[in-house]
């Protein structure tokens, strides 16, 4: 690398870290503009033994419906009946909007408390549904020939609340979200350039200058081929 690289690469990682972080944001903040709004209201029903002159009878009413399966049956027969279609075609929502409404059935643990939670696209739709449904359940629920019956615990009035997390904290959840992928992308850049640097730097022992050594002087001599030196004359003058 050049004596600029590492800079540049500090450069691109922190250049990658914003572009992320800023797709990150845009994304969420365009979730967040199409997100429908919904809100929730509630009412209740109680689950108590009819009056009767025989108080040990009364008492096992109580006894039995302290075990908790009357209060679980009863939630099972309103589930069925799905009062939150009937509560919208009453208010002549249309279909789509009736998809929009949802109805919640809960037996409140430990009790006999039936808690019915409407949730609407908006509070005063969602506190009349609250409503309704509570009237067509204590209706129903009363005429059925069993020796328990309902009374309302709780009215829907004034039990609008926004479901989900609002506007602001929503808002700063996605901003620390987008903050955090920003900066693990600007440091997987920087790390890798960093990896790319020690790569790229030479090595300084393959750089090393190898000593070479010059000879300087005229080459030996060496007899041309078929040529005899005096002494090999003089060698075969002698065997002659």
């Amino acid at each position: 690398m050049t004596p600029q690289g590492p800079a540049r690469g500090g450069v691109i990682s922190v250049v990658a870290g914003v572009v992320v972080a800023s797709l990150v944001a845009a994304g969420a903040a365009a979730l967040l503009a199409t997100r429908p709004q919904q809100w929730s209201a509630a009412s209740s029903l109680l689950v108590i033994p009819q009056s009767a002159d025989n108080p040990d009878l009364v008492a096992g009413l109580y006894d039995a419906l302290s075990r908790g399966q009357v209060p679980a049956t009863y939630a099972e027969l309103l589930r069925d009946r799905s009062l939150e279609v009937s509560q919208a075609q009453q208010q002549g929502l249309s279909a789509e909007e009736t998809l929009a409404v949802s109805l919640e059935i809960v037996v409140v643990p430990e009790t006999s408390v039936l808690d019915l939670t409407v949730t609407a696209p908006r509070p005063d739709l969602a506190e009349t549904m609250a409503g309704g449904v509570l009237t067509e359940a204590e209706s129903y629920l009363s005429g059925l020939n069993t020796p328990y019956t309902v009374v309302a615990a709780g009215e829907a009035a004034g039990t609008a609340r926004r479901d989900g997390l609002a506007p602001l904290p929503l808002a700063a959840v996605v901003a620390v979200v987008a903050l955090f992928a920003g900066l693990a992308v600007q440091q997987a850049v920087s790390a890798l350039s960093r990896a790319r640097g020690v790569r790229a730097e030479p090595d300084e022992a393959s750089t090393r200058p190898v000593p070479v050594t010059i000879v300087s002087g005229p080459p030996p001599e060496t007899s041309p081929p078929g040529r005899l030196e005096p002494d090999e004359h003089h060698r075969l003058a002698r065997r002659d």
